[in-house]
């Protein structure tokens, strides 16, 4: 059985949010650079960037 495509890149992005995440537990805060290290393509999908910041301040950092 074929995966979902859409499925694995959800599940990339999850991966790069919930890295993210763990670095900014780590420090107790993420940088503009930490986000761009992570997202360094941010500017082309706005989308993507608001729901990083929208999981960082949910997890609190």
């Amino acid at each position: 059985m074929m995966e979902n495509p859409l499925l694995i890149v959800e599940e990339e992005e999850y991966s790069v949010v919930a890295r993210l995440i763990a670095l900014g537990r780590q420090k107790t805060y993420v940088t503009i650079d930490d986000i761009l290290h992570f997202f360094p393509e941010a500017e082309q999908d706005v989308v993507q960037l608001e729901e990083a910041f929208a999981a960082l301040l949910s997890a609190g950092v």
